[in-house]
């Protein structure tokens, strides 16, 4: 019998195989974290003047504006104090424009020699008293007048309150520091999360792309995002945990983020970052190891242990281990590592 593997192969011939040529793609290359939220600034209003707390102009939780008027305190004492400089101020400024007169004729009759040097030299020194005088009653009225204006406390900033910690008819006191409300600026609203220290190394090789764009989202509503960049590198490095304090800033209109939320963060250092792919049904693991046959150039069948990134669809991004010029087998043909094959390229439309 000559024909003893019918159905064989020849020697010289090598098996035919359907492979695959390794995808790229053009994909954002994206840091993700998690972050938490902080308000640009939050306020406690405290009573700066002595008094009973007369009005309120506002509701818990209602979001005001910068300036907006919040409380009243009793204005009465404040008011007589500033009538009582102002009329200070008033009999200083008479007492001032005499003395002036004064030392005018003095100067005149000092030069005449009808009056002494002693004499002039008194009537300027009045002249300087009154002046003082006048300096001195006119700083007691504008105390008097910022007192007064202390009696309308606003906000410093637009936010949204809290809850009132004051009723009306209390006495309030600048000396005991009494805390009235909080104010919290929500829009726009920062977040601030801790990369590794290592990870600035990422965003040194990648800062031509500066400033980063960052998404950041909730972790239940991930299709919710609120947009920004990275706008703050903290200067030193927390030795504890050795990350990295980083910030973004984002609008927040709807008030929607609060203080304190915990928040997913996404830094996109490259936009154009060229991926690696092969479908995903390929890859093997076996005893721990990710593994991929592939074809190499020199046609031999080769097991390539790989390390595997993450999946986009059917395809499964391979990080390391496929080198330049491997075609990926896209079926076991059953034949040892090292065997010379004749590769086939296959065209998939979901790999296109």
């Amino acid at each position: 019998m000559t024909s003893c593997h019918w159905g064989g192969q020849s020697k010289d011939k090598a098996t035919e195989v359907n492979v695959i040529v390794p995808i790229i793609k053009k994909v954002p290359l994206k840091l993700k974290y998690i972050g938490i939220t902080k308000s640009i600034q939050k306020v406690e209003i405290r009573a700066r003047v002595d008094g009973i707390l007369e009005e309120r102009f506002f509701k818990d939780g209602d979001t005001v504006n910068q300036d907006q008027l919040l409380y009243r305190i009793d204005e009465k004492p404040y008011q007589a104090q500033v009538l009582t400089y102002q009329g200070q101020v008033d009999k200083a400024t008479a007492d001032l424009a005499f003395q002036d007169l004064q030392f005018k004729r003095y100067g005149e009759l000092v030069i005449k020699k009808a009056i002494s040097k002693s004499q002039y030299d008194e009537q300027y020194a009045n002249y300087l008293s009154a002046k003082g005088q006048l300096e001195n009653a006119q700083g007691s009225l504008q105390q008097a007048q910022i007192n007064l204006d202390y009696c309308r406390i606003k906000s410093p900033s637009n936010g949204k309150v809290g809850k009132n910690q004051v009723d009306l008819g209390n006495l309030v006191s600048s000396s005991n520091k009494t805390l009235l409300l909080t104010v919290i600026q929500m829009d726009p609203m920062r977040v601030e999360f801790n990369p590794v220290a290592s990870d600035l190394a990422v965003y040194n090789h990648y800062e031509k792309y500066q400033p980063f764009p960052v998404e950041v989202s909730l972790p239940k509503y991930p299709n919710e995002i609120w947009g920004g960049v990275l706008d703050f590198y903290n200067n030193e490095i927390t030795q504890a945990s050795s990350t990295i304090l980083l910030r973004t800033t984002v609008l927040n209109p709807n008030n929607t983020l609060r203080p304190d939320l915990y928040v997913n963060v996404s830094v996109t250092v490259d936009p154009n970052h060229l991926y690696l792919f092969v479908p995903a049904t390929l890859v093997k693991e076996k005893q721990g190891f990710y593994q991929l046959l592939v074809v190499d150039v020199q046609q031999l069948i080769q097991v390539r242990n790989i390390i595997p990134g993450n999946i986009k669809g059917e395809l499964l991004e391979i990080k390391t281990g496929v080198l330049k010029g491997d075609q990926i087998l896209l079926e076991n043909p059953h034949l040892p590592p090292g065997t010379k094959v004749k590769p086939i390229v296959v065209k998939k439309d979901y790999l296109s």
